[in-house]
Parts: structure tokens; C-alpha cells; sequence
């Protein structure tokens, strides 16, 4: 196995504690409480010092602003990764102020919450162009024959080091009291810690990565697009993976607050919930990528879309106490790994070469075109109904329609 694989995956390994530690369990519910803390009597905040929001609404909007940001910045830097020598040079880039900025969280409390967004929305944008320029190894590492088999192992070496970083945060969590440190505290010194595994475990990737040099500055973004909305089938599956990326989004980012406001689950249970998702995850990886072999990549992403679904539903109606929730998290965990992995196995087998960075931009940001909707469809939901429980309920509406989406990419290549 080359040292070039061996740090792809060791990346993911890395950056992964971002959105396990960060995004899917301590900065939501952190956000919450502290925004919570100084609404006024009728529960709003001012939103960046411009107009009253509901406290409730304050973290799905951030989100959705960061990710409707990327849309703007990832097009230009995956342009320049892609026509200059540069790409090693961004993904440095990214990594590093990703991670520092995530440190930062550690200052953030009641006093400077607006500020702590800024911060958020720096790290994310960051993460996700990280993301964006690392898929775009993807090629230079593997062949059509085990593109699905290296694309889970990548997937599940994420989900161990998120994994592996959040039982050290439970931990953590479990034993402030004995430590005599604050909870509050606690999870500063958590989202400190995202940071920091970011950044250590990034050393060895981006010294082995390969600097790319065979590219010159001649081709218009616009042309990638253009050749893009060109081919049919890449076109119907980047907006099926828009629309199912959307929904899968929301749920990484909100489950947290969810069940903490929903249900008055408490942090330690929503940590030991989510680790329990991460490490079923590398399992759910591993899963589809054997029923992936034993059928096709679009067979098992279709089983996989119908199982988020159902998890949704079941959030939704049965979804009452702790048994419950992790229940849900093994069903989250089971198909989580598999769309990811399978869904970039399959876009990479339908892009050209030379143009991986680019082609994998737009596929970094068609996961991301949408998504800030789902997030905003929570908020906005929540804003008017004050539920959490119809919030997520109308993320269904983005893996209803990616599947019939991936039914007619099916039909179309059959024909």
C-alpha cells in the first residue's frame, strides 16, 4: 500500500474530528445554551446586531450561511487547485486555518456569541474546501476496480478518529466533577481539542501528498459546469447527491440540539450516542460496500436512501427517551458511512481525468448548493412552529426526491 493511500486515509482520520466533535455533538447545543442565556423575554436574540431572531433559530442560520458560502468560494479555489501548482498548497491552507479557528471556539461564551458565529462560519467553509481539494486525490490513489473498497476505508478511517476523539471527550465530560472543571468549560476544551486533532493528524498527509504539477491555466470554471450540465448522468446524480446531502447535513449538524431541546437529553448521553453512531458507521461502510459488490453502487445507495428515510420517520413519531435515541443512532451510523462512500465512488468513475479538483469542487459543492436550505428549512420550520419535531420531519422532502432522482439515472443508463 503506497504512503500517499495510507495518508489519504490518515486524513480523513484527521479532519473528520471536525465534524464529529464540532459540528455533530458540542457547538450546537453550546450555541443553544448560551444564546439561550441572554434572549430577551420572548426568546429572541439580535442576530450579528441587525434584527431579532428566535434563540432557537440562531445556530441552523449560522449554518446555513456558511454553506451558502461555500458555494461562492469553493468554485474559485478548486479552480485555481486544479489550473496551477497550487492545490497541496489550499489544502494547507484550509487545514490549518480550519483548525486554529476551531481552537478559537474555546473563547467563545454569552458576551460574544455573534463573534463566535464568525469564527464558525470561517471553520466550516474552511472544512468543507479541505474536503473538496482531499476528494480530489481521489483518483491519483485508486482504479475503477477498488475505487468503492478505498472510498469506505476512507469513510471508516474518518469515523474511528471522530470516534476515537469523542470517547476522549466523554471521558472528559464524564469526570469534570472529579476534575473540579466546569461542564461549561468541559466543552470548550472539547472543541479545543477538534482543532488540535485536525491539525496533528494533517502533518504526515500533507507531507506525502503528491504536488500535482501537470496543469496549466487554460479552462474556463464555467466550461466544467458547462460540460457538466453536458453529461446527463452526471448531471441527474450530482442534483439527486444535492438534494440526499442536503437532508444528511441538517441531521449531522442539528441531531444534537435536536434531541437535547426535544427530548432534555443531556450532554453525556448525546456524546456516548453519537460515538455509538461512529463506530456502527465503520461497519454501515463496510456493509455497503459488500452489498455494493454483490449488486452495484446504485443499488445499494438507493437501499441506503430508503433506510435515512425511515430513520427520519421514526425520529419524527416513535422517538421518546434515551433507548430511543440510540436506537436512532444505529440506524444513522449503519447508513451514514455507506452514502458517503459509495456516492464518490460513483461520481469519481464518471468524471475525466486531469480535472479531478474541479470536477470534485462541484461535487463538494452540489453537496452543498442545497444543503444550507436544509438546514435553513429547520430553522425556518422551528421559527414558525417552534417544534423541532416537524423541523426534522421536513428533511424527508431531500432523500424522497434524490431517490427518484438516482431511479431515473438508473432507467436512463439502461437504455
Amino acid at each position: 500500500m503506497s504512503k500517499e493511500r495510507i495518508s489519504w486515509y490518515i486524513y480523513d482520520f484527521a479532519k473528520t474530528a471536525f465534524n464529529t466533535s464540532a459540528i455533530s455533538v458540542f457547538i450546537g447545543p453550546y450555541f443553544n445554551q448560551i444564546v439561550n442565556n441572554t434572549a430577551d423575554i420572548n426568546g429572541n436574540i439580535l442576530f450579528f446586531n441587525i434584527i431579532n431572531i428566535s434563540a432557537g433559530s440562531f445556530y441552523p442560520f449560522i449554518v446555513a450561511i456558511s454553506l451558502l458560502l461555500q458555494v461562492l468560494i469553493l468554485p474559485i479555489c478548486s479552480y485555481i487547485a486544479d489550473n496551477t501548482n497550487y492545490s497541496k498548497h489550499i489544502l494547507f491552507i484550509a487545514t490549518y486555518c480550519g483548525s486554529i479557528t476551531t481552537m478559537c471556539f474555546f473563547f467563545i461564551n454569552e458576551n460574544n456569541y455573534n463573534f463566535g458565529a464568525i469564527l464558525f462560519i470561517i471553520a466550516n467553509i474552511c472544512f468543507g474546501l479541505a474536503t473538496s481539494i482531499y476528494n480530489s486525490y481521489f483518483n491519483y490513489i485508486t482504479t475503477k476496480e477498488n475505487a468503492t473498497k478505498i472510498s469506505s476505508i476512507g469513510w471508516g478511517a474518518g469515523f474511528l478518529g471522530g470516534g476515537i476523539l469523542l470517547l476522549l471527550n466523554l471521558l472528559l465530560y464524564n469526570y469534570s466533577e472529579m476534575l473540579s472543571i466546569d461542564k461549561n468549560l468541559v466543552i470548550r476544551i472539547n472543541l479545543l481539542s477538534a482543532g488540535l486533532w485536525w491539525a496533528i493528524f494533517s502533518i504526515i498527509p500533507l507531507i506525502y501528498f503528491r504536488k500535482i504539477t501537470n496543469k496549466k491555466l487554460k479552462e474556463n470554471y464555467l466550461n466544467v459546469i458547462k460540460n457538466t450540465t453536458n453529461r446527463s448522468t452526471i448531471l441527474i446524480f450530482l442534483t439527486a447527491y444535492t438534494l440526499y446531502s442536503s437532508g444528511i447535513q441538517a441531521i449531522i449538524t442539528l441531531s444534537a440540539l435536536f434531541v437535547n431541546a426535544e427530548l432534555k437529553i443531556t450532554m453525556d448521553i448525546i456524546i456516548i450516542g453519537i460515538l455509538i453512531l461512529q463506530f456502527v458507521a465503520v461497519i454501515g461502510a463496510i456493509l455497503f460496500n459488500l452489498i455494493a459488490k454483490n449488486t452495484t453502487n446504485l443499488a445499494s445507495l438507493k437501499i441506503n436512501l430508503i433506510i435515512w428515510i425511515i430513520a427520519i420517520i421514526f425520529a419524527y413519531l416513535l422517538l421518546q427517551d434515551v433507548t430511543d435515541f440510540f436506537v436512532l443512532c444505529i440506524i444513522i451510523g449503519i447508513t451514514i458511512g455507506g452514502t458517503q462512500a459509495i456516492s464518490r465512488s460513483i461520481f469519481s468513475q464518471l468524471i475525466p481525468k486531469s480535472k479531478e479538483a474541479q470536477f470534485f469542487s462541484i461535487y463538494e459543492l452540489s453537496g452543498k448548493v442545497l444543503s444550507w436550505l436544509g438546514v435553513l428549512f429547520f430553522g425556518l420550520v422551528y421559527q414558525i412552529t417552534l417544534s423541532y419535531r416537524l423541523s426534522i420531519l421536513s428533511i424527508v422532502l431531500f432523500f424522497a426526491l434524490g431517490f427518484v432522482l438516482l431511479c431515473i439515472k438508473g432507467k436512463r443508463e439502461k437504455v
